[in-house]
């Protein structure tokens, strides 16, 4: 098969050595190899290479590649790939959402959570779930398009208010077989559960954010959110993997309230013994980005005593260091529990704050901002950056985020927010300055 040798493996998965980097030609004729490969309009992505298909590769290879333009080319491969099939005809554009939201971090061979669960790689596990889901959904796609639909019928609100969720506005039909297959697998779980539905869990802690951007209001995603939640409500469940599960879940509802749920913020300051370990001179070396930034994720999901201010900072500047660097604090920041860290960071006025502000994604430094956050002028100054640079770098993001804010304002004003305590005018103060 020709198209194999495009679609080999990279060196990010040769167990995080940097040592094993490919040459530099083996990496321009990989970008090139997957550039022609969109041009192939009658290619049959289900042929196999090995025992996985070729399409299977392709996304295996947007998610693990170190390399931002190899990445840039497989997510264009496959947004013409499914753009042109029926699970996405209803909204081309949603597939960005889709691989925006895919797993990048890898996880070293042997991993284990702090209380001993064994750890799988996140893209390996994901893929595995993904695919078997793909597969099923393009052979019954209206089964789950019904479902989908359905859903408008089952959310509060007039009838005329519901008109507003045309087909363009309801997800992919794949997401839906996605859930079923979470349910399915959750009800197979015996007391405890596996580090592949967690990942399963922060995917769709990510989608469903990015899905507000193209929502008439919160009622669909909240809708979404709340089954997940019931999901997750399994009576014996325990252990460091469940607990990072219900953080997702906190993550989602607080964002969805846009940080007006009361959590507990995280303190500023971590214990001398924790700050010891991540100031060593040996944390980050030899190791890709996408391995080093999967530890320090890791951490954060199940030591909740890391995550405060100084930790984060520190990460932070270990990763700014590495080749990837905006890439690997884009993941870092992506999972970051606490509002106040997120922004303290953004806040900073140095390379670490600069490469920050640079790689958070518009939608997160925003649904991450409370009230208090946005009544300074120079967060709203940040944001408005954020937003200005993200609608350069992809065309529709604009029209995205900017659904985003208009949301928060609407929802300010259906629960009659006085305007001393609104953000309203921050907000469209932020949106004036972005645009």
């Amino acid at each position: 098969n020709v198209v194999a040798p495009i679609l080999e493996g990279e060196e990010s998965r040769k167990g995080g050595d940097q040592s094993h980097r490919q040459p530099p030609l083996r990496i321009v004729s990989q970008l090139h190899g997957v550039r022609l490969l969109e041009k192939l309009e009658s290619y049959d992505w289900s042929v196999k290479i090995g025992p996985k298909t070729a399409l299977f590769h392709v996304l295996q290879k947007q998610m693990t590649t170190p390399h931002v333009a190899i990445r840039d080319a497989a997510s264009s491969l496959l947004q013409s790939f499914f753009s042109r099939s029926l699970i996405f005809e209803h909204d081309p554009d949603e597939i960005q959402l889709w691989l925006a939201s895919f797993p990048r971090g890898l996880r070293k061979q042997g991993a284990i959570a702090p209380d001993g669960t064994a750890l799988s790689d996140e893209v390996d596990g994901f893929l595995a779930f993904f695919d078997s889901c793909l597969s099923r959904c393009l052979k019954t796609p209206y089964r789950y398009l019904e479902e989908g639909l359905g859903i408008v019928s089952q959310i509060e609100g007039t009838e005329e208010s519901k008109a507003a969720y045309t087909p363009s506005e309801v997800p992919s039909p794949l997401l839906f077989t996605i859930l079923e297959e979470l349910r399915y697998r959750i009800g197979k779980e015996k007391g405890s559960i596996s580090s592949d539905i967690l990942t399963v869990f922060v995917f769709l802690r990510r989608f469903f954010l990015l899905l507000l951007g193209k929502q008439p209001d919160l009622r669909y995603v909240s809708h979404l959110a709340r089954g997940l939640e019931r999901s997750a409500e399994i009576e014996g469940w325990s252990g460091v993997i469940f607990n990072a599960v219900q953080r997702e879940l906190k993550i989602l509802r607080r964002c969805l309230d846009f940080g007006r749920t009361a959590d507990d913020e995280m303190p500023s300051t971590a214990s001398p013994g924790i700050l010891k370990e991540f100031m060593s001179p040996s944390i980050g070396q030899g190791l890709s980005w996408q391995y080093q930034v999967s530890i320090f994720i890791d951490r954060l999901r199940f030591d909740p005593t890391v995550e405060s201010e100084d930790v984060v900072m520190l990460m932070a500047s270990t990763l700014v260091s590495l080749p990837g660097s905006h890439e690997a604090v884009r993941e870092l920041l992506l999972n970051v529990f606490s509002p106040g860290v997120l922004w303290a960071l953004l806040e900073y006025d140095d390379e670490i704050g600069e490469t920050a502000r640079q790689s958070v994604p518009f939608h997160w430094a925003f649904v991450q901002a409370t009230d208090a956050t946005l009544k300074s002028d120079e967060n709203v100054r940040i944001l408005a950056s954020i937003f200005r640079a993200e609608a350069k770098r992809f065309a529709s993001s604009a029209s995205r985020n900017t659904n985003l804010v208009s949301l928060r304002v609407q929802e300010e004003i259906s629960k009659d927010v006085p305007l001393a305590q609104s953000c309203g005018p921050s907000v469209l103060r932020m949106l004036n300055l972005a645009l």
